[in-house]
């Protein structure tokens, strides 16, 4: 979930690990809690023109799963997660694969 101030600009992040560890050090507390005391503030973000190879790169860098993607003018377009990015890089690998084996059947 990304956390926005009145301006609707981003001020941080809240996923699923920043809840399980929340739920670890707070326990039922958490639920009295405000979405600031829990997000993380170090915003990494891509681009909405970045490769799925820069996203991953990015994740990876950072050892996040999951990236906002913001427009040069600060707009929210939406989020990658590494499963798209896993999902990209299959079908490029399977693409290639076919082209080899079809290129193989016609020699």
């Amino acid at each position: 979930v990304l956390v926005r101030a009145n301006s609707n600009k981003a001020m941080g992040i809240i996923t699923e690990y920043d809840v399980i560890h929340a739920i670890r050090k707070h326990g039922e507390d958490i639920m009295s809690m405000k979405a600031g005391d829990v997000m993380a503030v170090d915003l990494v973000c891509c681009r909405p023109e970045d490769t799925l190879e820069e996203a991953l790169r990015t994740m990876n860098l950072h050892k996040i799963r999951c990236l906002p993607v913001v427009s040069e003018s600060g707009n929210l377009e939406g989020f990658v997660n590494i499963n798209d990015v896993v999902r990209g890089q299959m079908k490029t690998i399977i693409d290639s694969w076919q082209a080899k084996k079809d290129t193989t059947k016609a020699s």
